[in-house]
């Protein structure tokens, strides 16, 4: 698939260029040594390939912030974006005009952290406990995975409604950033949705898998991962989604995406075994375009909340009262009870609401 893209292109003497985080042809740095994707540069030296190294700091982001939500149109919930803006914006100073993009590979072969919960759910369904247990051993062996994490999501699936409702009521009060009487006044209730399993029985992680990659997941990032590159007029090819793979990908039994060994993506790492190096086929962490968002937010933090964060703007739902700036100054970690990313999405709001004259009030 890769080879029918690069030739298709060949015969337009256009240059191309994978897009990727790690050793690769083009690849982004956060400088942030243990999360860096540039910690396997030496196999980029070892195989003569080319390295296009593109770096951001909390000044770029700040510089870009309000070309940047042009570009992308709406709102968005992660500073990974801007990376690949980053990205996109040096591709084009060099001359590159298409990039491939390795959008749905995680989805088709059950990459990222390996889908703990739907394998638990189909192990519990089996009523295999002790095959529960082995799995999570194994499973937390890998980076960024947790056993009271996996179990707790898990859980989540079997929580009956009315539980979740007093967990609603409970997450929607820890943050003091939404305007709870605002919302009364227009009798909006808020609520923080579960994702529950579902799909055909005994097939819980290709049916969710197939989710992630129609719906739930892909579609948002296929529209950023467009937005960015015609942004510089650029096109961004993604050859994974193509259904010569995703069909029997999506057949598979779920051993061949998970192994026994809790290796997500088996199948596609043993697949290229030929193709690729060892040392990335068998990294075991998945950055992606991971962001020091804290240290970059932190440049203009103060900036941003000591001038009155809602300044002449305003936006209905969200306090902007001094309770907030003073959770966000003085514990710049708690994303304002929003979770992962919290404050980006607060902030990112205003520069969109001011550039595309959007009522919000």
């Amino acid at each position: 698939m890769l080879r029918l893209h690069l030739l298709s292109n060949r015969r337009r003497l256009a240059p191309v260029f994978p897009l990727m985080t790690g050793p690769s042809p083009k690849s982004y740095c956060n400088r942030i040594p243990a999360r860096s994707p540039m910690a396997g540069a030496p196999v980029v030296t070892a195989t003569s390939a080319m390295p296009h190294k593109v770096y951001a700091t909390g000044d770029h982001l700040l510089r870009d912030l309000y070309d940047m939500i042009r570009a992308q149109g709406e709102p968005f919930g992660s500073m990974s974006i801007y990376a690949r803006y980053r990205v996109f914006g040096s591709d084009r100073e060099k001359g590159v005009v298409v990039t491939l993009d390795g959008q749905g590979a995680d989805e088709m072969f059950a990459g990222y952290d390996g889908y703990s919960t739907q394998r638990l759910y189909s192990v519990f369904e089996r009523r295999r406990l002790w095959a529960a247990k082995r799995f999570l051993d194994g499973w937390a062996r890998w980076p960024n995975r947790s056993t009271h994490a996996a179990a707790k999501e898990t859980a989540a699936q079997f929580v009956r409604r009315h539980f979740q409702v007093v967990l609603n009521e409970y997450e929607s009060r820890a943050s003091p950033a939404p305007d709870a009487e605002a919302f009364a006044k227009r009798s909006v209730t808020v609520r923080y949705s579960r994702v529950r399993v579902s799909g055909v029985r005994s097939r819980w992680l290709s049916s969710y898998l197939w989710s992630r990659l129609t719906s739930r997941r892909l579609p948002a990032l296929l529209r950023h991962g467009d937005r960015n590159p015609m942004h510089f007029s650029i096109e961004s090819r993604v050859p994974f989604l193509d259904t010569s793979l995703t069909e029997p990908a999506f057949g598979s039994p779920k051993e061949f995406l998970i192994s026994e060994r809790d290796e997500s993506k088996h199948i596609f790492r043993r697949g290229m075994q030929d193709f690729v190096p060892d040392e990335i086929l068998d990294r075991r962490d998945k950055i992606g375009f991971v962001t020091p968002e804290s240290s970059w937010l932190d440049s203009f933090r103060h900036s941003i909340f000591n001038s009155g964060w809602g300044g002449d703007t305003r936006i209905g739902f969200l306090n902007t009262s001094r309770r907030v700036a003073t959770v966000a100054l003085s514990a710049p970690d708690s994303n304002l009870g929003l979770g992962s990313g919290g404050f980006w999405r607060v902030v990112n709001l205003k520069p969109w609401v001011e550039l595309f004259d959007v009522e919000a009030s």
